[in-house]
């Protein structure tokens, strides 16, 4: 009897915890925009056509959640604040779109498209590593051209944080840890996410992404070190972490390598 009774709390168990886990994981970031754009354009008229492709783009052709701000004014914009991808146009004043582009590359690693209505400029673009060029005077063939690399490259490059159809871009993530055998992947706007597979396996899977284990408990993207002394690592949230002792001069030998010639 006591055999039986224990086999049906368990069935139930089975079924409702992971529904319960889901559900408070789904409060947890609702209305979240899974990738972050930018457009950085003096003329109001191309920033309105661009908002439209990429809009037609991710909600008609890709089901994509996503999020744009634009900017009119370079000088304007917020450089310490992440995006997945920055739609510039080259010819602008002030700070020009070459001038903008290794400024921003100076403070994170946006994928870069240039934008501009003169095939002169191609030349000059890419000193700057862009991810792609879109074509004004072929504007619409041009974009959804760059939307389709891009999305394709963005969605390559996340990764599965649970048993249902939930992803996260691996740029986002800023450290995991495993606390009470729990992992747990903390990205940018501290959102928090449960993640079912062990520490190792995050490990394994994304050292080529500029990850690092600092601790048999932390794993943390070097994209987000804004200090450390090698014993300690300070991160841009504020989050500071220990360095394991026996991890300190591997730890060295890498962030100084990271530092020197940027992603890896």
């Amino acid at each position: 009897m006591f055999d039986l009774e224990f086999v049906s709390i368990f069935n139930k168990l089975h079924v409702f915890i992971p529904m319960f886990f889901h559900s408070l994981y789904n409060i947890s970031i609702g209305g979240d925009n899974m990738f972050h754009f930018a457009i950085v354009d003096n003329s109001q008229l191309d920033i309105d056509k661009m908002k439209n492709y990429i809009e037609q783009y991710c909600l008609n052709y890709r089901d994509v959640d996503y999020h744009c701000d634009v900017y009119t004014n370079s000088e304007d914009f917020p450089f310490d604040q992440y995006y997945d991808a920055i739609f510039l146009d080259i010819k602008m004043p002030h700070l020009n779109g070459l001038e903008f582009a290794s400024k921003i590359k100076k403070k994170n690693t946006p994928k870069i498209i240039f934008m501009t209505s003169n095939d002169n400029f191609m030349k000059d673009v890419f000193d700057y590593r862009p991810f792609n060029f879109i074509h004004k005077n072929d504007f619409e063939k041009s974009a959804f051209h760059t939307l389709r690399l891009l999305i394709d490259d963005l969605l390559a490059h996340t990764i599965k944080i649970s048993n249902v159809q939930d992803y996260i871009p691996i740029n986002h993530i800023t450290y995991i840890d495993i606390i009470d055998d729990i992992v747990t992947v903390h990205d940018y706007k501290n959102l928090n996410y449960t993640y079912w597979k062990t520490l190792k396996h995050l490990a394994e899977q994304l050292t080529k992404y500029n990850f690092i284990l600092i601790s048999q408990s932390t794993l943390i993207n070097m994209n987000y070190i804004k200090s450390t002394n090698f014993k300690t690592v300070l991160l841009d949230n504020g989050k500071e972490f220990q360095i394991a002792y026996r991890k300190r001069k591997a730890f060295k030998n890498i962030y100084q390598e990271y530092k020197k010639y940027g992603n890896l």
